[in-house]
């Protein structure tokens, strides 16, 4: 069996709480928060990440606004994840997917 390599997965720290950054920085390859910030809040804990670590540390940001899409990405995040709503039929989940991918 081959082993992982370090660059073989990365380990992304959740939260939004006041020591979140700390976790990221000691423990983590990137951060994972949740969009319960403004947008200028949220900006500034990235900035702050950034220059703490010395780098920009990858933001992941899980159950985002598809509508706030730009602004995301100007305040340093790099992926959005998005919640997908229940779907009985399969088609509503691809038309759902097709209103997010554009």
């Amino acid at each position: 069996m081959r082993a992982l390599t370090p660059a073989a997965f990365a380990i992304l720290s959740r939260g939004v709480g006041v020591k979140v950054l700390d976790r990221v920085l000691s423990r983590g390859d990137g951060w994972l928060p949740l969009p319960l910030y403004p947008i200028d809040v949220l900006r500034t804990r990235i900035t702050e990440l950034w220059e703490r670590a010395g780098r920009q540390v990858p933001v992941t940001l899980y159950g985002a606004d598809p509508e706030k899409l730009a602004e995301y990405a100007e305040a340093g995040v790099d992926r959005v994840l998005f919640e997908l709503e229940d779907h009985e039929e399969a088609d509503d989940v691809v038309r759902q997917l097709d209103r997010l991918a554009s």
